[in-house]
Protein backbone atom coordinates (compact mmCIF):
# COMPACT_ATOMS: atom_id res chain seq x y z
CA UNK A 1 0.00 0.00 0.00
CA UNK A 2 2.57 2.27 0.77
CA UNK A 3 4.70 2.11 -2.93
CA UNK A 4 0.86 2.87 -4.20
CA UNK A 5 0.47 5.84 -2.02
CA UNK A 6 4.01 7.16 -2.59
CA UNK A 7 3.52 6.44 -6.67
CA UNK A 8 0.45 8.81 -6.29
CA UNK A 9 2.06 11.22 -4.84
CA UNK A 10 4.98 11.06 -6.82
CA UNK A 11 2.68 11.14 -9.87
CA UNK A 12 0.90 14.56 -8.48
CA UNK A 13 4.22 16.59 -7.73
CA UNK A 14 5.68 15.73 -11.40
CA UNK A 15 1.76 15.62 -12.89
CA UNK A 16 2.88 18.86 -15.44
CA UNK A 17 4.85 15.69 -17.17
CA UNK A 18 2.62 13.71 -17.76
CA UNK A 19 -0.93 15.30 -18.47
CA UNK A 20 -1.25 18.26 -20.43
CA UNK A 21 -3.69 20.97 -17.99
CA UNK A 22 -4.53 23.12 -21.27
CA UNK A 23 -6.30 20.09 -22.86
CA UNK A 24 -7.17 18.26 -19.70
CA UNK A 25 -5.24 15.10 -21.63
CA UNK A 26 -2.28 12.65 -20.78
CA UNK A 27 0.88 13.43 -22.74
CA UNK A 28 2.40 10.91 -24.85
CA UNK A 29 5.30 9.05 -23.78
CA UNK A 30 7.52 11.06 -26.35
CA UNK A 31 6.53 14.66 -24.70
CA UNK A 32 6.91 13.18 -21.02
CA UNK A 33 9.80 12.27 -21.68
CA UNK A 34 11.16 15.86 -23.27
CA UNK A 35 9.61 17.28 -20.50
CA UNK A 36 11.85 15.20 -17.89
CA UNK A 37 14.90 15.61 -19.89
CA UNK A 38 14.08 19.86 -20.34
CA UNK A 39 13.75 19.62 -16.63
CA UNK A 40 16.62 17.91 -15.86
CA UNK A 41 19.09 19.93 -18.57
CA UNK A 42 17.61 23.22 -16.69
CA UNK A 43 18.22 21.62 -12.92
CA UNK A 44 21.87 20.40 -13.39
CA UNK A 45 22.95 22.33 -16.37
CA UNK A 46 22.02 26.14 -15.42
CA UNK A 47 21.42 25.69 -11.75
CA UNK A 48 23.45 23.34 -10.59
CA UNK A 49 25.98 24.50 -12.93
CA UNK A 50 25.40 28.29 -11.40
CA UNK A 51 26.35 26.31 -8.10
CA UNK A 52 29.61 23.99 -9.57
CA UNK A 53 31.38 27.97 -10.65
CA UNK A 54 30.45 29.13 -7.34
CA UNK A 55 31.93 26.06 -5.13
CA UNK A 56 35.07 25.93 -7.60
CA UNK A 57 36.00 29.80 -7.19
CA UNK A 58 35.46 29.12 -3.24
CA UNK A 59 36.76 25.86 -2.96
CA UNK A 60 40.42 26.56 -3.23
CA UNK A 61 41.65 28.91 -1.00
CA UNK A 62 39.48 27.94 1.87
CA UNK A 63 40.77 24.39 2.04
CA UNK A 64 44.08 25.79 1.63
CA UNK A 65 43.20 28.01 4.80
CA UNK A 66 42.37 24.77 6.33
CA UNK A 67 38.54 25.96 6.15
CA UNK A 68 37.16 22.77 4.72
CA UNK A 69 34.19 22.79 7.51
CA UNK A 70 33.39 27.21 6.36
CA UNK A 71 33.21 26.10 2.84
CA UNK A 72 30.90 23.44 3.86
CA UNK A 73 28.86 25.18 6.19
CA UNK A 74 28.22 27.97 3.85
CA UNK A 75 26.65 25.99 1.23
CA UNK A 76 25.10 23.56 3.89
CA UNK A 77 22.91 26.31 5.02
CA UNK A 78 21.97 27.69 1.12
CA UNK A 79 21.27 24.18 0.84
CA UNK A 80 18.64 24.36 3.45
CA UNK A 81 17.40 27.48 3.01
CA UNK A 82 16.94 26.77 -1.14
CA UNK A 83 15.82 23.29 0.26
CA UNK A 84 13.08 24.58 2.72
CA UNK A 85 11.82 27.77 0.55
CA UNK A 86 11.36 24.81 -2.13
CA UNK A 87 9.23 22.47 -0.24
CA UNK A 88 7.85 24.60 2.86
CA UNK A 89 4.56 25.04 0.68
CA UNK A 90 4.35 21.44 -1.17
CA UNK A 91 4.51 20.36 2.97
CA UNK A 92 1.55 22.92 3.46
CA UNK A 93 -0.54 21.45 0.59
CA UNK A 94 0.56 17.63 0.22
CA UNK A 95 0.98 16.70 3.93
CA UNK A 96 -1.73 18.91 5.74
CA UNK A 97 -3.93 20.16 3.19
CA UNK A 98 -4.20 17.41 0.22
CA UNK A 99 -7.49 17.76 -1.91
CA UNK A 100 -8.07 13.84 -0.95
CA UNK A 101 -7.50 13.05 2.60
CA UNK A 102 -11.05 12.70 3.28
CA UNK A 103 -11.21 10.30 0.90
CA UNK A 104 -7.92 8.70 1.90
CA UNK A 105 -8.55 8.20 5.67
CA UNK A 106 -12.19 6.95 4.70
CA UNK A 107 -10.49 3.60 2.96
CA UNK A 108 -9.04 0.87 5.23
CA UNK A 109 -5.47 2.72 5.10
CA UNK A 110 -3.67 3.27 8.56
CA UNK A 111 -3.34 6.94 9.23
CA UNK A 112 0.57 6.27 9.55
CA UNK A 113 0.79 4.83 6.39
CA UNK A 114 -1.00 7.84 4.83
CA UNK A 115 1.15 10.25 6.76
CA UNK A 116 4.64 8.58 5.97
CA UNK A 117 3.83 7.99 2.13
CA UNK A 118 3.44 12.43 2.25
CA UNK A 119 6.34 12.55 4.19
CA UNK A 120 8.48 10.99 1.53
CA UNK A 121 7.01 12.72 -1.12
CA UNK A 122 8.44 16.31 1.05
CA UNK A 123 11.21 14.17 1.48
CA UNK A 124 12.31 13.55 -2.08
CA UNK A 125 11.27 17.60 -2.51
CA UNK A 126 13.77 18.83 -0.15
CA UNK A 127 16.40 16.76 -1.31
CA UNK A 128 16.34 17.46 -4.71
CA UNK A 129 16.17 21.29 -4.06
CA UNK A 130 19.33 20.92 -1.90
CA UNK A 131 20.96 18.53 -3.51
CA UNK A 132 21.34 20.18 -6.74
CA UNK A 133 23.29 22.79 -4.68
CA UNK A 134 25.49 20.01 -2.17
CA UNK A 135 25.90 17.14 -5.33
CA UNK A 136 27.80 20.27 -7.24
CA UNK A 137 29.54 21.63 -4.38
CA UNK A 138 30.70 17.88 -2.88
CA UNK A 139 31.79 17.35 -6.63
CA UNK A 140 33.96 20.31 -6.65
CA UNK A 141 35.82 19.06 -3.35
CA UNK A 142 36.72 15.61 -3.84
CA UNK A 143 38.53 17.52 -7.37
CA UNK A 144 40.19 20.12 -5.35
CA UNK A 145 41.52 18.88 -2.54
CA UNK A 146 43.28 14.85 -1.85
CA UNK A 147 40.57 11.96 -2.80
CA UNK A 148 40.10 9.36 0.32
CA UNK A 149 36.95 7.11 0.86
CA UNK A 150 35.76 8.56 4.00
CA UNK A 151 35.49 11.61 2.10
CA UNK A 152 33.06 10.83 -0.33
CA UNK A 153 31.07 8.86 2.73
CA UNK A 154 31.14 12.08 4.67
CA UNK A 155 30.26 14.33 1.93
CA UNK A 156 26.96 11.71 0.59
CA UNK A 157 25.97 11.15 4.66
CA UNK A 158 26.34 15.03 4.84
CA UNK A 159 24.15 15.26 1.93
CA UNK A 160 21.20 12.86 2.77
CA UNK A 161 21.73 14.68 6.48
CA UNK A 162 20.69 17.86 5.49
CA UNK A 163 17.98 16.93 3.41
CA UNK A 164 16.47 15.35 6.37
CA UNK A 165 17.25 18.97 8.48
CA UNK A 166 15.13 20.26 5.59
CA UNK A 167 12.63 17.78 5.84
CA UNK A 168 11.95 18.59 9.49
CA UNK A 169 12.36 22.41 9.30
CA UNK A 170 9.76 21.76 6.58
CA UNK A 171 7.18 20.02 8.15
CA UNK A 172 7.45 22.54 11.13
CA UNK A 173 7.08 25.80 8.75
CA UNK A 174 4.33 23.56 7.30
CA UNK A 175 2.57 23.08 10.64
CA UNK A 176 2.39 26.89 11.13
CA UNK A 177 1.10 27.77 7.93
CA UNK A 178 -1.55 25.53 7.72
CA UNK A 179 -2.73 26.41 11.22
CA UNK A 180 -2.69 30.46 10.06
CA UNK A 181 -4.41 29.17 6.70
CA UNK A 182 -7.41 27.72 8.80
CA UNK A 183 -8.20 31.11 10.87
CA UNK A 184 -8.08 32.95 7.04
CA UNK A 185 -10.42 34.27 5.20
CA UNK A 186 -8.64 35.43 2.21
CA UNK A 187 -5.16 33.45 1.36
CA UNK A 188 -4.31 35.25 -1.56
CA UNK A 189 -3.22 38.15 -0.07
CA UNK A 190 -1.07 36.70 2.22
CA UNK A 191 0.46 34.10 -0.28
CA UNK A 192 0.91 37.20 -2.91
CA UNK A 193 2.63 38.92 0.46
CA UNK A 194 5.02 35.78 1.31
CA UNK A 195 5.95 35.31 -2.80
CA UNK A 196 7.20 39.28 -2.49
CA UNK A 197 9.03 38.91 0.41
CA UNK A 198 10.73 36.05 -1.42
CA UNK A 199 11.54 37.53 -4.38
CA UNK A 200 13.14 40.51 -2.59
CA UNK A 201 15.39 38.32 -0.60
CA UNK A 202 16.28 36.29 -3.65
CA UNK A 203 17.29 39.30 -5.66
CA UNK A 204 18.92 41.23 -2.77
CA UNK A 205 21.28 38.05 -2.11
CA UNK A 206 21.89 37.53 -5.69
CA UNK A 207 23.11 41.52 -5.76
CA UNK A 208 25.13 41.22 -3.29
CA UNK A 209 26.39 37.79 -3.51
CA UNK A 210 29.72 38.86 -5.10
CA UNK A 211 30.23 40.95 -2.23
CA UNK A 212 29.65 38.72 0.51
CA UNK A 213 31.73 35.83 -1.12
CA UNK A 214 35.05 38.20 -1.81
CA UNK A 215 34.54 39.40 1.99
CA UNK A 216 34.21 35.58 3.24
CA UNK A 217 37.18 34.45 1.06
CA UNK A 218 39.37 37.75 2.53
CA UNK A 219 38.25 37.35 6.03
CA UNK A 220 38.07 33.54 6.31
CA UNK A 221 40.76 33.24 9.29
CA UNK A 222 38.65 35.37 11.47
CA UNK A 223 35.24 34.34 10.55
CA UNK A 224 35.98 31.07 11.29
CA UNK A 225 37.50 31.49 14.40
CA UNK A 226 34.51 33.70 16.03
CA UNK A 227 32.40 31.15 14.73
CA UNK A 228 34.58 27.85 15.99
CA UNK A 229 34.19 29.56 19.43
CA UNK A 230 30.49 30.93 19.51
CA UNK A 231 28.72 28.53 16.84
CA UNK A 232 30.67 25.61 17.48
CA UNK A 233 27.00 23.94 16.07
CA UNK A 234 27.97 25.79 12.31
CA UNK A 235 31.53 24.38 12.70
CA UNK A 236 30.27 20.55 13.31
CA UNK A 237 27.47 21.16 10.67
CA UNK A 238 30.46 22.31 8.15
CA UNK A 239 33.50 19.78 9.79
CA UNK A 240 31.26 16.41 9.69
CA UNK A 241 31.38 16.79 5.20
CA UNK A 242 35.06 17.05 5.56
CA UNK A 243 35.96 14.05 7.12
CA UNK A 244 35.64 14.17 11.07
CA UNK A 245 34.12 10.99 12.24
CA UNK A 246 32.98 12.92 15.52
CA UNK A 247 31.48 15.93 14.05
CA UNK A 248 29.42 13.07 11.01
CA UNK A 249 28.43 11.38 14.13
CA UNK A 250 26.70 14.43 15.93
CA UNK A 251 25.19 15.54 12.65
CA UNK A 252 23.37 11.96 11.73
CA UNK A 253 22.24 11.58 15.40
CA UNK A 254 20.84 15.24 15.85
CA UNK A 255 19.08 14.99 12.41
CA UNK A 256 17.63 11.46 12.94
CA UNK A 257 16.54 12.50 16.35
CA UNK A 258 15.10 15.57 14.67
CA UNK A 259 13.07 13.28 12.69
CA UNK A 260 11.92 11.05 14.92
CA UNK A 261 10.73 14.14 17.45
CA UNK A 262 8.44 15.62 13.91
CA UNK A 263 7.50 11.88 13.12
CA UNK A 264 5.69 11.67 16.58
CA UNK A 265 4.65 15.24 17.13
CA UNK A 266 3.10 15.54 13.12
CA UNK A 267 1.13 11.56 13.64
CA UNK A 268 -0.59 13.36 16.92
CA UNK A 269 -1.61 16.04 15.15
CA UNK A 270 -1.96 15.03 11.24
CA UNK A 271 -5.81 13.51 12.41
CA UNK A 272 -6.93 17.10 13.47
CA UNK A 273 -5.52 19.05 10.72
CA UNK A 274 -5.72 17.27 8.11
CA UNK A 275 -9.58 16.91 9.04
CA UNK A 276 -10.11 20.54 9.68
CA UNK A 277 -11.92 23.34 7.49
CA UNK A 278 -11.44 26.51 7.31
CA UNK A 279 -12.78 29.08 9.46
CA UNK A 280 -15.91 30.77 7.80
CA UNK A 281 -17.04 34.16 9.33
CA UNK A 282 -20.73 33.73 11.67
CA UNK A 283 -23.57 35.57 10.40
CA UNK A 284 -26.19 36.51 12.64
CA UNK A 285 -29.61 36.36 11.25
CA UNK A 286 -31.51 39.68 11.47
CA UNK A 287 -34.77 38.82 10.44
CA UNK A 288 -36.24 40.57 6.69
CA UNK A 289 -33.48 43.02 5.99
CA UNK A 290 -33.53 45.16 2.64
CA UNK A 291 -30.87 43.99 0.02
CA UNK A 292 -28.61 47.19 -1.09
CA UNK A 293 -29.16 47.22 -5.13
CA UNK A 294 -26.21 48.16 -6.88
CA UNK A 295 -25.42 49.42 -10.60
CA UNK A 296 -24.82 46.86 -13.19
CA UNK A 297 -21.34 48.92 -13.84
CA UNK A 298 -20.86 48.55 -10.10
CA UNK A 299 -21.58 45.13 -10.02
CA UNK A 300 -19.39 43.85 -12.91
CA UNK A 301 -16.51 45.62 -11.64
CA UNK A 302 -16.90 44.45 -8.48
CA UNK A 303 -16.74 41.11 -9.84
CA UNK A 304 -13.42 41.51 -11.34
CA UNK A 305 -11.94 43.06 -8.97
CA UNK A 306 -12.72 40.41 -5.98
CA UNK A 307 -11.75 37.79 -9.28
CA UNK A 308 -8.65 39.59 -9.21
CA UNK A 309 -8.03 39.91 -5.67
CA UNK A 310 -8.97 36.04 -5.23
CA UNK A 311 -6.01 34.81 -7.28
CA UNK A 312 -2.30 34.66 -6.28
CA UNK A 313 -1.09 33.49 -10.18
CA UNK A 314 -3.16 35.96 -11.34
CA UNK A 315 -1.71 38.53 -8.67
CA UNK A 316 1.86 37.58 -9.23
CA UNK A 317 2.22 37.00 -13.12
CA UNK A 318 -0.41 40.03 -14.64
CA UNK A 319 0.28 42.81 -11.39
CA UNK A 320 3.80 42.73 -10.37
CA UNK A 321 4.65 45.47 -12.24
CA UNK A 322 2.60 47.59 -9.88
CA UNK A 323 5.55 46.42 -6.98
CA UNK A 324 8.17 48.02 -9.56
CA UNK A 325 5.94 50.96 -10.22
CA UNK A 326 5.60 52.21 -6.60
CA UNK A 327 9.64 51.29 -5.83
CA UNK A 328 10.17 53.35 -8.30
CA UNK A 329 7.94 56.06 -6.56
CA UNK A 330 9.77 55.63 -3.13
CA UNK A 331 13.03 55.98 -4.96
CA UNK A 332 12.31 59.03 -6.66
CA UNK A 333 11.44 60.58 -3.18
CA UNK A 334 14.32 59.21 -1.38
CA UNK A 335 16.95 59.73 -4.53
CA UNK A 336 14.86 61.65 -6.84
CA UNK A 337 17.18 64.74 -6.98
CA UNK A 338 20.70 62.28 -7.73
CA UNK A 339 18.46 60.78 -10.32
CA UNK A 340 17.14 63.86 -12.06
CA UNK A 341 20.45 65.17 -12.31
CA UNK A 342 21.99 62.55 -13.54
CA UNK A 343 18.96 62.39 -16.50
CA UNK A 344 19.76 66.07 -17.14
CA UNK A 345 23.47 65.60 -17.72
CA UNK A 346 22.15 62.89 -20.22
CA UNK A 347 20.65 65.31 -22.23
CA UNK A 348 22.85 67.88 -23.61
CA UNK A 349 20.38 70.06 -26.21
CA UNK A 350 18.63 73.28 -24.62
CA UNK A 351 16.45 72.57 -21.95
CA UNK A 352 17.73 69.63 -20.43
CA UNK A 353 15.18 69.13 -18.11
CA UNK A 354 12.86 69.11 -20.13
CA UNK A 355 14.48 66.18 -22.18
CA UNK A 356 14.74 64.46 -19.16
CA UNK A 357 11.00 64.59 -18.49
CA UNK A 358 10.49 62.99 -21.54
CA UNK A 359 12.78 60.30 -20.72
CA UNK A 360 10.76 59.92 -17.52
CA UNK A 361 7.78 59.60 -19.94
CA UNK A 362 9.29 56.76 -21.36
CA UNK A 363 10.76 55.04 -18.75
CA UNK A 364 7.05 55.06 -17.11
CA UNK A 365 5.64 53.41 -19.93
CA UNK A 366 7.92 51.12 -19.74
CA UNK A 367 6.98 50.31 -16.34
CA UNK A 368 2.89 50.22 -17.35
CA UNK A 369 4.19 47.64 -19.88
CA UNK A 370 5.35 45.30 -16.79
CA UNK A 371 1.46 44.62 -15.83
CA UNK A 372 -0.60 42.60 -18.40
CA UNK A 373 -4.16 42.13 -16.32
CA UNK A 374 -6.48 42.27 -19.45
CA UNK A 375 -4.81 39.39 -21.32
CA UNK A 376 -6.16 36.82 -19.87
CA UNK A 377 -8.95 37.85 -18.51
CA UNK A 378 -11.47 36.77 -21.34
CA UNK A 379 -9.67 33.36 -20.97
CA UNK A 380 -10.51 33.28 -17.37
CA UNK A 381 -13.80 33.21 -17.62
CA UNK A 382 -13.40 29.32 -18.41
CA UNK A 383 -16.39 27.65 -19.21
CA UNK A 384 -18.85 29.80 -16.87
CA UNK A 385 -18.69 31.95 -19.60
CA UNK A 386 -22.29 31.56 -20.45
CA UNK A 387 -23.11 33.31 -17.23
CA UNK A 388 -22.30 37.10 -18.30
CA UNK A 389 -23.44 35.64 -22.27
CA UNK A 390 -27.14 34.81 -20.48
CA UNK A 391 -27.31 38.19 -18.46
CA UNK A 392 -29.81 40.74 -20.08
CA UNK A 393 -26.56 43.39 -20.13
CA UNK A 394 -24.79 45.27 -22.49
CA UNK A 395 -22.01 42.87 -23.05
CA UNK A 396 -19.14 45.85 -23.73
CA UNK A 397 -19.94 47.03 -19.59
CA UNK A 398 -18.20 43.70 -19.04
CA UNK A 399 -15.13 44.31 -21.09
CA UNK A 400 -14.72 48.09 -19.85
CA UNK A 401 -15.12 46.55 -15.95
CA UNK A 402 -11.87 44.40 -16.93
CA UNK A 403 -10.50 47.27 -18.47
CA UNK A 404 -11.25 49.30 -15.25
CA UNK A 405 -9.48 46.46 -13.10
CA UNK A 406 -6.48 47.23 -15.34
CA UNK A 407 -6.12 51.20 -14.89
CA UNK A 408 -6.79 51.17 -11.08
CA UNK A 409 -4.23 48.66 -10.26
CA UNK A 410 -1.51 50.36 -12.95
CA UNK A 411 -2.77 53.60 -13.63
CA UNK A 412 -2.95 55.31 -9.91
CA UNK A 413 0.74 54.12 -9.09
CA UNK A 414 2.37 55.61 -12.73
CA UNK A 415 0.41 58.64 -12.01
CA UNK A 416 1.97 58.89 -8.02
CA UNK A 417 4.82 58.29 -10.27
CA UNK A 418 4.26 60.77 -12.61
CA UNK A 419 3.15 63.60 -9.70
CA UNK A 420 6.23 63.11 -7.96
CA UNK A 421 8.57 63.73 -10.77
CA UNK A 422 6.19 66.87 -11.49
CA UNK A 423 6.91 68.22 -8.62
CA UNK A 424 10.75 67.18 -8.63
CA UNK A 425 11.76 67.91 -11.94
CA UNK A 426 9.68 71.31 -12.61
CA UNK A 427 9.30 70.81 -16.67
CA UNK A 428 7.75 73.32 -18.68
CA UNK A 429 3.85 73.57 -18.38
CA UNK A 430 3.23 71.55 -21.67
CA UNK A 431 5.55 68.75 -20.93
CA UNK A 432 4.68 68.62 -17.45
CA UNK A 433 0.66 68.07 -18.47
CA UNK A 434 2.07 65.53 -20.83
CA UNK A 435 4.28 63.83 -17.60
CA UNK A 436 0.65 63.29 -16.71
CA UNK A 437 -1.73 62.67 -19.80
CA UNK A 438 0.72 60.31 -21.72
CA UNK A 439 1.49 57.53 -19.62
CA UNK A 440 -1.83 57.60 -18.54
CA UNK A 441 -2.86 56.95 -21.97
CA UNK A 442 0.01 54.53 -22.19
CA UNK A 443 -1.80 52.55 -19.81
CA UNK A 444 -5.37 52.81 -21.65
CA UNK A 445 -3.75 51.39 -24.77
CA UNK A 446 -1.68 48.11 -22.30
CA UNK A 447 -5.47 47.63 -21.32
CA UNK A 448 -7.22 47.73 -24.22
CA UNK A 449 -4.61 45.60 -26.85
CA UNK A 450 -4.59 42.94 -24.36
CA UNK A 451 -8.63 42.51 -24.28
CA UNK A 452 -8.31 42.62 -27.73
CA UNK A 453 -5.56 40.28 -28.22
CA UNK A 454 -7.58 37.51 -25.64
CA UNK A 455 -10.64 38.51 -27.54
CA UNK A 456 -8.61 36.88 -30.94
CA UNK A 457 -6.78 34.07 -28.96
CA UNK A 458 -9.29 33.19 -26.11
CA UNK A 459 -8.81 29.45 -24.07
CA UNK A 460 -11.83 28.75 -22.62
CA UNK A 461 -10.94 24.91 -22.13
CA UNK A 462 -8.32 25.07 -19.03
CA UNK A 463 -8.15 23.04 -16.08
CA UNK A 464 -5.51 25.19 -14.29
CA UNK A 465 -5.65 28.66 -14.23
CA UNK A 466 -2.35 29.19 -14.92
CA UNK A 467 -2.53 27.75 -18.30
CA UNK A 468 -4.01 31.35 -19.15
CA UNK A 469 -2.17 33.49 -17.10
CA UNK A 470 1.11 31.91 -17.80
CA UNK A 471 1.63 29.28 -20.48
CA UNK A 472 -0.37 31.99 -22.78
CA UNK A 473 0.97 32.67 -26.26
CA UNK A 474 -1.29 35.53 -26.29
CA UNK A 475 0.04 37.05 -22.99
CA UNK A 476 3.64 37.22 -24.38
CA UNK A 477 2.63 38.92 -27.60
CA UNK A 478 1.01 41.58 -25.27
CA UNK A 479 3.26 42.41 -22.83
CA UNK A 480 6.49 42.44 -25.49
CA UNK A 481 4.46 44.01 -27.59
CA UNK A 482 3.50 47.29 -24.73
CA UNK A 483 7.47 46.79 -24.23
CA UNK A 484 8.67 48.02 -27.48
CA UNK A 485 6.64 50.39 -28.21
CA UNK A 486 7.91 51.87 -24.58
CA UNK A 487 11.34 51.28 -25.82
CA UNK A 488 10.22 52.90 -28.72
CA UNK A 489 9.47 56.56 -27.65
CA UNK A 490 12.89 56.40 -26.04
CA UNK A 491 14.98 55.37 -28.50
CA UNK A 492 13.05 58.58 -30.65
CA UNK A 493 13.66 60.60 -27.90
CA UNK A 494 17.76 60.01 -28.32
CA UNK A 495 18.21 59.54 -31.85
CA UNK A 496 15.71 62.72 -32.76
CA UNK A 497 16.56 64.88 -30.01
CA UNK A 498 19.04 66.73 -31.96
CA UNK A 499 16.63 67.15 -34.68
CA UNK A 500 13.08 67.57 -33.37
CA UNK A 501 11.84 69.93 -30.73
CA UNK A 502 10.63 67.53 -27.33
CA UNK A 503 7.47 69.58 -27.33
CA UNK A 504 6.51 68.53 -30.97
CA UNK A 505 8.14 64.69 -30.25
CA UNK A 506 5.60 64.23 -27.46
CA UNK A 507 2.49 65.61 -29.12
CA UNK A 508 3.15 63.82 -32.21
CA UNK A 509 3.32 59.97 -30.06
CA UNK A 510 0.15 61.20 -27.88
CA UNK A 511 -1.65 61.89 -30.96
CA UNK A 512 -0.60 58.62 -32.10
CA UNK A 513 -1.86 56.76 -28.82
CA UNK A 514 -4.91 58.97 -28.46
CA UNK A 515 -5.95 58.18 -31.75
CA UNK A 516 -4.89 54.29 -31.49
CA UNK A 517 -7.15 53.89 -28.03
CA UNK A 518 -10.02 55.36 -30.08
CA UNK A 519 -9.61 53.29 -32.90
CA UNK A 520 -9.31 50.03 -30.09
CA UNK A 521 -11.96 51.12 -28.31
CA UNK A 522 -14.43 51.52 -30.79
CA UNK A 523 -13.41 47.82 -32.37
CA UNK A 524 -14.49 46.67 -29.19
CA UNK A 525 -17.77 48.33 -28.86
CA UNK A 526 -18.67 46.85 -32.00
CA UNK A 527 -17.06 43.72 -32.97
CA UNK A 528 -15.34 42.92 -29.78
CA UNK A 529 -18.52 42.39 -28.04
CA UNK A 530 -19.92 40.61 -30.70
CA UNK A 531 -16.78 37.87 -30.36
CA UNK A 532 -17.55 37.78 -26.67
CA UNK A 533 -20.90 37.31 -26.90
CA UNK A 534 -20.49 34.49 -29.26
CA UNK A 535 -17.51 32.77 -27.39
Amino acid sequence: MLKVLLKKQMFEMFRSFFYNQKSGKMRSVASSAMFIIFYAILLVCIIGGMFFGLAFSMCGSLCAAGMDWLYFSIFGLIAVAFGVFGSVFNTFQGLYMAKDNDLLLSMPIPVSVIMFSRLLGVYIMGFMFSGIILIPVAAVYLIVTPFTVLKLLSNILFILSVSIIILVISCALGYVVAKISNKLKNKSIITVFIALIAFGLYYYIYFKANEVIGYLVANAASIGAKIKGSAYILYAFGNSAAGNILNLAEVITVSVLAFLLTYYLIKRSFLKIATSTPKTAKVEFKGNVSLKKSGVKKALFEKEWKRFLSSPNYILNCALGTVFILAAAVMLIVKGNEFLTVLSSIFNYKNGNDYAAGLIIGILCLLASLNGITAPSISLEGKNIYILQSLPINLFLSLKAKVKVHILVTGIPILLCSVISLIMLKPTVFLGISLIVLPQLFVLFTALFGLTVNLKRPNLNWTNEIVPIKQNLGVVIVMFSNMIIGALFIAGLFLLGSFININLYVVLFTAVMLIVNILIFNWLKVKGTKIFASL
